[in-house]
């Protein structure tokens, strides 16, 4: 029952993860049209390639925290390794 949950929850964060980059690409991208002074729609497809691409950094932002951490972990590990060689007897 727990991996079941676990998994749920994952699914539930990637989709957060998404809906937050998407919604900042559109605010970025309505942003820009008011500071131009053009009408906030525009161009509608500029809006989707940004929710897109916005969805898509913030979720491959939160993916390479979990893959820097585990870089740093085994880089850790490996460090540990080479002091207790180094400490070993000859």
């Amino acid at each position: 029952l727990a991996p079941a949950i676990a998994e749920r929850r994952t699914q539930g964060l990637v989709a957060m993860h998404w809906v937050f980059g998407s919604a900042m690409g559109l605010s970025i991208t309505l942003l820009a049209n008011a500071a131009r002074k053009v009408p906030y729609m525009r161009n509608p497809w500029e809006h989707l390639m940004s929710m897109g691409l916005g969805g898509y950094l913030v979720y491959k932002g939160e993916h390479m925290k979990e893959w820097a951490q585990a870089e740093i972990d085994r880089y850790d590990e490996m460090q540990r390794i080479q002091a207790a060689q180094r400490s070993k007897p000859a």
